[in-house]
C-alpha cells in the first residue's frame, strides 16, 4: 500500500475499512490532485479526507494532517508521499 489511514478518533479499524480508506485515498489522489500539484509538491505529503476529499499538502505527514485540520467525527484521513516511496521523518511516528 503506498500510504496509510488514520482516523481523528483511536478505534480500532477492520482490514476491510482499512483497505477501504487506502483505496479511496488512491482514488481522489488520481482523480482530484492535478499533475501541475503532483510536480509543484514532489516530494512532500498530501493529507485526504476520504469522505468529503478535501486534501492538504505538507512538508511531512504531521504539516499535511495539520493544514487538513479540522476533520469531522467519522470522517477518515489517508496521507501519502508525492511521487516518492512514503518515509516518516526519525521524529514523528504515526
Amino acid at each position: 500500500m503506498e500510504g496509510k489511514a488514520s482516523s481523528t478518533t483511536s478505534r480500532t479499524l477492520t482490514p476491510e475499512q482499512r483497505d477501504w480508506i487506502a483505496s479511496e485515498g488512491e482514488r481522489i489522489f488520481s482523480e482530484r490532485v492535478s499533475e501541475e500539484e503532483k510536480r509543484q509538491h514532489h516530494g512532500q505529503y498530501v493529507a485526504i479526507d476520504v469522505v468529503d476529499g478535501r486534501y492538504a499538502f505538507g512538508a511531512d505527514p504531521l504539516d499535511a494532517h495539520e493544514r487538513l485540520q479540522p476533520i469531522p467525527e467519522g470522517h477518515f484521513e489517508f496521507g501519502r508521499r508525492i511521487g516518492l516511496p512514503f518515509r516518516a521523518p526519525r521524529s514523528i511516528r504515526l
